[in-house]
């Protein structure tokens, strides 16, 4: 309820005070109680201000537009203003299917916040299949295809880790024909950690499907990707190490 004075006409509105005033109590780690009163002063001196002749109805821009103003030092007008709009613009807010999204997005990255994009994407995929299933992978159904799907898979798989391990150790041995600094030793060691997880991912992965454990068996993909992703990085950065040594010798 009082969140509608961040809406632009509102925001300038007489009930707006006692909506920022509410709303800096629920926030005092943002706006402590001893600077209430010097927001409520800023909120009175906002509202007597016109609204611009143009709203295009984008909270942002409105908003950005207020935190840009001014005083007569220079300075900015509306600072405790500034900080609690900000902070409550940072709430997430939408219906229930984004609320929900947020949720799983919550759980999904318990412990592995360096996940990227493409990886978060993938196991909401997974997780939203096996919920078809009621999350019981021994209701799935395996056909032909899916089982001609699967070999295919793997067959792909197990030539790109290949491709990936040679490349990688090809890098290493080039790099370790000087003598490493600090840095070279420095990804040396994050190619072999990423080396270590993709074997530990494919340990995990076969224990689950002898297992028929579908838990081990995601825990085994998420670290999987996680691998890939440290062995993609590893490897640029050793290719780095090894154009610049090059540079040198030329």
């Amino acid at each position: 309820m009082h969140l509608s004075c961040l809406e632009p006409r509102a925001s300038v509105s007489e009930s707006s005070r006692e909506s920022f005033r509410q709303l800096a109590k629920c926030a005092p780690q943002v706006i402590p109680s001893s600077d209430v009163s010097s927001l409520l002063d800023e909120v009175t001196e906002f509202c007597l201000e016109p609204l611009p002749a143009a709203l295009d109805g984008r909270l942002d821009r409105y908003w950005q537009d207020v935190f840009e103003r001014k005083n007569a030092e220079n300075q900015v007008k509306y600072p405790l203003l500034t900080k609690l709009v900000k902070a409550l613009l940072c709430l997430p807010h939408g219906n229930a299917d984004v609320e929900r999204g947020f949720s799983q997005n919550g759980r999904v990255l318990h412990d592995r916040s360096s996940l990227s994009l493409e990886s978060v994407n993938g196991i909401r995929h997974t997780l939203s299949f096996a919920q078809r299933y009621g999350s019981d992978p021994c209701k799935f159904e395996i056909g032909n295809d899916v089982v001609k799907a699967v070999r295919n898979a793997s067959k792909r798989y197990s030539q790109r880790m290949e491709q990936e391990k040679q490349a990688l150790k090809r890098l290493r041995t080039g790099a370790e024909q000087s003598t490493p600094s600090t840095s070279e030793a420095d990804r040396q060691n994050e190619a072999v950690g990423a080396e270590r997880m993709l074997k530990n991912a494919e340990l995990l992965i076969e224990r689950g499907m002898k297992q028929k454990n579908f838990g081990d068996i995601q825990s085994g993909q998420v670290l999987l990707m996680q691998a890939r992703e440290k062995m993609t990085a590893s490897m640029k950065r050793l290719e780095s190490v090894n154009k610049a040594k090059k540079n040198e010798h030329n």
